[in-house]
């Protein structure tokens, strides 16, 4: 499988996973215990309907591999993120046992939906999102020369592993791609 194929299942996972997340959303911002929006007066306008249509505007633009979209998959997960934290917080000093284990288990969405970011904000999936395609042909690779991702920001660079030392920089992050020397001139 190539890279561009992988990138291409990962974006459709990212947005199964975004769209998963919004209807947990609806369904956890809709529930009398919490929030107690009902879905036929004016606080289901502000509270749910607004939200949700700016969630399936995101939704539909990342999918899609608009310009906007990208920022607005940021957004949506930092959003439904931290909406998923609180409201599992909030869950807790309600004193029932069925809403302490609601509100872990709306906590540990919260931190796998905020770890999701990392995904997103790889360079190599930026990258790949605001390119029509995605091709890494290693022809294109000098002689000697590898694939070799930033420690720091996840950058993909072309390095010849031999010539790196400790003083050599990203091009993208500026810190350091050797974190410290090996001496591989040892005699043994």
């Amino acid at each position: 499988m190539d890279m561009n194929q992988q990138m291409l299942n990962l974006h459709k996972h990212l947005v199964r996973f975004i769209s998963i997340n919004l209807i947990i959303f609806i369904l956890v911002i809709s529930s009398d215990r919490l929030y107690g929006v009902s879905l036929s007066n004016i606080n289901s306008i502000i509270f749910l309907y607004i939200p949700a249509s700016i969630c399936l505007f995101g939704i539909y633009n990342f999918k899609n591999r608009t310009k906007i979209g990208y920022t607005l998959a940021l957004t949506l997960l930092t959003f439904i993120g931290g909406f998923f934290a609180i409201s599992g917080i909030l869950l807790f000093p309600l004193g029932d046992t069925i809403d302490m284990v609601q509100g872990c288990l709306l906590i540990l969405l919260a931190f796998t939906t905020l770890k999701r970011l990392k995904t997103i904000k790889s360079q190599t999936f930026k990258s790949w999102y605001y390119l029509d395609s995605f091709q890494l042909n290693p022809g294109t690779l000098n002689e000697d020369e590898v694939l070799a991702s930033c420690p720091t920001c996840s950058s993909l660079l072309a390095v010849i592993p031999s010539r790196l030392t400790p003083d050599d920089n990203c091009p993208n992050c500026g810190h350091n791609l050797v974190k410290y020397s090996v001496d591989t001139n040892e005699e043994e």
